[in-house]
C-alpha cells in the first residue's frame, strides 16, 4: 500500500523510542469529480490536532452553542468531505473533493485542540470543552478499518 511505502521511506533513518511510540500518519484522499481518479497526500503527526472548524450545519451550530463538544464530533469534522480545487493529472478537471483519514495510528495517541482563532486582527480564545470517552475506538477514522485501534484515556489536562 502506498501509505506504508511513504511512511517507511520518510522515517527509515529517524527511528527512536519517542517516534516509535507517538508517531502517526494522516492521509488526505483527493478525488477528481470529472474522472473519479483518486490521489493521496500523506503527512506525519506526533499529536492529532482537532478543531471545531467553520460552522456549516445546524447540528454543528447546536454543538457549538452547547459549549461542550463530544470528541467523536471533532473527529467527524476532521474527516468530513471538503471541496478541493486542484488540477487532475488525468483529465485536467479543476474540481474535486477531499477528506482526511488516519492511515497509521501510533501506540500512544496525543490529541490536542485548537483553542485560538484569528479574527479581526486578533486572536480569540475558543470557548468550548470536549467530552472524552473513557475508551476511544478509531476504526471509523482510519484509511483501512482493519487498522483501527482502541485507546483508553490515561491523562487529561
Amino acid at each position: 500500500m502506498k501509505s506504508d511505502e511513504w511512511y517507511n521511506f520518510k522515517l527509515a533513518d529517524k527511528n527512536s523510542v519517542i517516534t516509535d511510540l507517538f508517531r502517526g500518519q494522516v492521509a488526505k484522499e483527493i478525488e477528481c469529480l470529472g474522472c473519479h481518479e483518486k490521489k493521496y497526500i500523506f503527512s506525519l503527526f506526533w499529536d492529532l490536532i482537532l478543531t471545531p472548524g467553520p460552522i456549516t450545519s445546524k447540528k454543528a451550530k447546536k454543538l457549538r452553542r452547547s459549549k461542550s463538544i463530544p470528541l467523536k464530533a471533532l473527529l467527524q469534522i476532521f474527516q468530513r468531505t471538503k471541496k478541493e480545487n486542484s488540477s487532475c493529472q488525468f483529465c485536467q478537471n479543476q474540481k474535486g473533493k477531499s477528506h482526511n483519514f488516519i492511515s497509521k495510528l501510533p501506540e500512544a495517541l496525543i490529541i490536542s485542540f485548537e483553542k485560538f482563532k484569528y479574527q479581526e486582527e486578533e486572536f480569540v480564545k475558543a470557548r468550548y470543552s470536549v467530552k472524552f470517552p473513557i475508551e476511544l475506538d478509531l476504526k471509523d477514522y482510519t484509511l483501512n478499518s482493519k487498522n483501527g485501534k482502541a485507546y483508553q484515556l490515561i491523562y487529561l489536562f
